[in-house]
């Protein structure tokens, strides 16, 4: 075993384990990410009794099918939901250590380039946080999905890598909905290629040359759209839709739920695209443009401009252009990875590590003669498609376009052939200085790999400087990690009002809490009187329409907190009183309830448990 060891393979265990130190770190907690607490929260409720659709209204809520196990034995274990956050934490870097392990191994054969492209996802990590969620899963089963698919296009047994490709595609979907609308393009595709494959040239006299082409061209498209492929893929999408399908019946879902609530999933206030699609559209490109602006430093138009230039120029093989193209590419890497951080695009933080190289190992693409085209169909090409789908159908904007590092990763293989072609240029076409202009080219091109590496380290740890004055949580959701003193104070500050609520409830009546802060829910443990733990703001014609259709969900307690999350999350708590008592106000007019205020909250003791709700 030990003869079969490469240097590389040293190298990547000490990176590895370099990395691993970092992200370590995720036992203080200086910013409090609130979505962080929600994920835990809809397998809580399953475990409580709660239906999906019919209790839970949250679109993204099926990916709870890869969280119920792990949680659910968190608290068979623990009694209780206090340190789960620290928990699906390692949970996640477990999983997430394992597949770049994986991922090196996949492509150990390649040497560096392969350590550089594993490397790259272990340090890249969706948001910014570690968090076992429909994000982060979602990059680990994009990754999955475009390896088989570049297993499909270069390996000869291909049924297997395309049933596993399916359940890859299917994950997706899971946990992102909005992935299903690639499957029937690709039904049709199948049926125009199989359309094409019978018909085109029939009759017709073709040059051998032509012909062979053809024949190369066809083979290659049927590994993707052949009968085998079709049914290969069809099979793993519906093993894994089986497996949903079950997992919503034995949680107690009913397909007559189903029909009932979708028109109430499809207006999630996070995710309203179907409410108006055409303006929500028009809002998306427009703040598309604002953000585009903004990090290229007034100058939007340089990149497009580039891309076409490159793509026109018929001399871009010409050794000459080559090296002006690579230079422009580097220092318009460099442009826009300082426009992100001048545009103090906080939420876009990512691109400043996504972006740069993404530009640079395109630009390689382009101007290599012997494209690895397999990767790019395979890899770059979905991972492309999948972030503009995770772009359109998010409300986090710019910071979902993390998914851009599964398109890096077949970038390094890009720059490496790139590099490799550079080095093996035919010598009568080199001239004086040509090995010096290679290798300023091969060492730049390295160093901004290892600069985006180092960036991409840096970045993550922003915001996890560990100071002097950190205290350990001893209660709570939180319960193991370290938070500055001032934090720590008022995560106690708030248990405490909870504790006030969990002295006058039963275990089996239900409270609502208006709040950013979903772990509240996992703090009092008592039955949720919502659709959805993540209700950061008052909708009121929303929970009119929740209680109508589930009475028993009617609240005994609520509980609206003051602390909020400002703009920038590394201000700590904001602290909000007028907005709390507004919120209490409406609610006043929904419930005859009396009001109390607490330290940190306004709570509403309902005066008749059994009460209607006012529609006026």
């Amino acid at each position: 075993m030990v003869k079969k060891l490469q240097k590389t393979d040293y190298f990547f265990a000490a990176a590895m384990l370099a990395i691993l130190s970092m992200h370590l770190l995720c036992i203080f907690s200086p910013d409090h990410f609130a979505d962080e607490s929600f994920y835990p929260t809809i397998p809580l409720r399953l475990m409580n009794g709660d239906s999906l659709i019919s209790d839970e209204w949250h679109l993204t809520q099926f990916s709870s099918v890869f969280l119920y196990l792990p949680t659910r034995l968190w608290v068979e274990i623990k009694g209780s939901a206090d340190g789960i956050i620290l928990y699906l934490r390692f949970f996640y870097l477990s999983i997430h250590s394992g597949v770049s392990i994986w991922l090196y191994k996949h492509f150990r054969a390649y040497g560096i380039p392969a350590v550089a492209a594993a490397l790259l996802f272990y340090s890249q990590v969706p948001l910014r946080f570690l968090s076992a969620n429909y994000h982060s899963l979602l990059a680990l089963f994009l990754l999955f999905l475009t390896i088989s698919l570049h297993n499909i296009a270069t390996k000869e047994k291909k049924l297997i890598y395309c049933l596993f490709a399916g359940c890859c595609y299917a994950c997706c979907c899971v946990c992102n909905p909005f992935e299903c609308f690639i499957y029937p393009i690709y039904i049709f595709i199948c049926i125009i290629w199989k359309i094409k494959t019978k018909y085109t040239n029939k009759g017709k006299r073709i040059p051998y040359k032509q012909l062979n082409k053809i024949r190369e061209r066809n083979k290659l498209q049927g590994k993707f759209f052949d009968k085998e492929a079709f049914w290969g893929i069809s099979a793993g999408i519906a093993i894994i839709a089986i497996i949903c399908v079950l997992f919503f019946l034995l949680t107690g879902g009913s397909f007559s739920s189903l029909k009932e609530n979708i028109p109430n999933l499809l207006t999630d206030g996070g995710h309203d695209i179907f409410l108006s699609p055409l303006e929500a559209f028009i809002n998306k490109i427009s703040l598309t443009a604002k953000h585009i602006n903004s990090i290229s430093i007034g100058l939007p138009f340089i990149l497009p401009a580039f891309y076409i230039a490159l793509l026109i120029d018929k001399k871009r093989s010409d050794y000459k252009h080559t090296y002006i193209y690579l230079t422009v590419s580097l220092l318009l890497s460099v442009f826009f990875a300082v426009g992100v951080t001048l545009g103090a695009l906080n939420n876009s933080r990512c691109l400043a590590i996504t972006l740069p190289l993404a530009i640079v190992s395109t630009t390689c693409y382009i101007l290599t003669q012997n494209k690895n085209k397999s990767l790019f169909y395979c890899v770059w090409l979905p991972s492309a498609v999948a972030t503009v789908i995770q772009y359109l159908a998010s409300d986090l904007h710019l910071s979902v376009m993390w998914t851009l590092v599964i398109g890096n990763i077949a970038g390094v293989f890009f720059i490496s052939d790139f590099v490799n072609e550079l080095r093996n240029m035919p010598k009568e076409l080199c001239t004086k200085g040509t090995d010096k202009k290679i290798a300023l080219c091969a060492g730049l091109l390295c160093a901004g790999i290892c600069l985006q590496l180092f960036l991409q380290c840096g970045l993550y740890v922003t915001g996890r400087t560990v100071g002097t004055d950190y205290v350990k949580l001893d209660k709570g959701p939180y319960s193991g990690i370290y938070m500055s003193r001032d934090m720590y104070n008022k995560n106690h500050n708030i248990m405490n009002d909870l504790d006030e609520i969990k002295l006058r409830t039963n275990t089996n009546e239900p409270v609502l809490i208006i709040s950013e802060f979903s772990w509240m829910y996992l703090y009092t443990e008592r039955p949720f009187a919502t659709y959805s733990a993540w209700q950061p703001f008052l909708e009121a014609d929303r929970l009119k329409a929740y209680y109508t259709l589930n009475p028993q969900k009617l609240p005994y307690y609520i509980y609206i907190g003051y602390y909020t999350i400002p703009g920038s999350v590394l201000k700590g708590y904001g602290y909000n009183t007028q907005r709390a008592q507004n919120y209490a106000d409406s609610l006043k007019q929904m419930f005859d309830c009396k009001e109390e205020k607490l330290s940190n909250g306004i709570l509403l003791s309902l005066n008749n448990k059994q009460q209607e709700i006012s529609y006026e």
